[in-house]
């Protein structure tokens, strides 16, 4: 049985059902500067209705293509063969010629 939410009962404002446990609310992780943490937000949308699943499936897609994107890593390929690679030379020598880059915007 899922966990009743702590404040009570709330009503989706798409489909108008009201929504009385976490399981029924759409979930949003994100970091938190404030906290300096990643921290995990309940909206009070219900997580079946199809405007909301559209968005939620695209941010699964799109975390998706990133670990995509990560596991071409060669340290990456190399553990997942079960090498054991020593990059702290090869590291310190592209993070001299890197460029400077600004932090990445948060919200």
């Amino acid at each position: 049985m899922s966990k009743p939410l702590r404040y009570g009962p709330v009503t989706c404002p798409i489909t108008g059902k009201t929504l009385t446990t976490y399981s029924q609310l759409t979930a949003v992780n994100y970091y938190s500067p404030k906290a300096g943490e990643v921290v995990t937000k309940f909206l009070n949308l219900d997580n079946q209705a199809p405007e909301v699943k559209v968005h939620t499936d695209a941010i699964r897609n799109a975390i998706s293509e990133l670990y995509k994107l990560h596991g071409q890593s060669p340290e990456v390929i190399a553990y997942r063969s079960g090498v054991s690679t020593d990059i702290a030379e090869d590291t310190a020598v592209e993070n001299a010629n890197a460029e400077t880059l600004e932090p990445a915007e948060t919200f």
